[in-house]
């Protein structure tokens, strides 16, 4: 419950912090770093400037500060925040749903995915068949 409880001060975070240490909570500690990347990003700084924040242990110091200096708390980088431009939301029978990409039909963009099989191995008339 503890984990879902939300963190609206940088020394509540902190607490959190040093309970997920204190009794080995993975669950929590994961929990507040995903959340340190997200909504808490603005009051990460606050937290480090704290003087409790030097008891917490090296390993767990060293992932909060990656976290705020490597850039992922820093911009808004995540899935989360990417509009989804790309899907219409009203689906009806004739319309809706991811619009087509434009690159699909350009012969010189086409990936293995894009490729007929029929181009890349030949007809079924043309193929050995052997028995093994």
């Amino acid at each position: 419950m503890l984990v879902l409880e939300p963190t609206l001060s940088p020394t509540t975070m902190l607490e959190h912090f040093e309970l997920a240490n204190r009794y080995h909570h993975l669950n929590l500690l994961n929990a507040n770093l995903i959340r340190m990347e997200g909504s808490f990003k603005r009051k990460v700084g606050e937290m480090v400037a704290l003087e409790r924040f030097d008891e917490l242990p090296d390993e767990v110091q060293q992932q909060i500060l990656d976290r705020l200096y490597s850039g992922w708390a820093l911009n808004d980088q995540r899935l989360a925040n990417v509009p989804t431009t790309n899907i219409e939301r009203t689906i009806t029978l004739n319309s809706g749903g991811a619009k087509p990409n434009e690159y699909e039909n350009d012969p010189n963009l086409l990936t293995f995915q894009g490729m007929k099989s029929v181009d890349a191995f030949g007809s079924v008339e043309e193929m050995n068949i052997t028995d093994a």
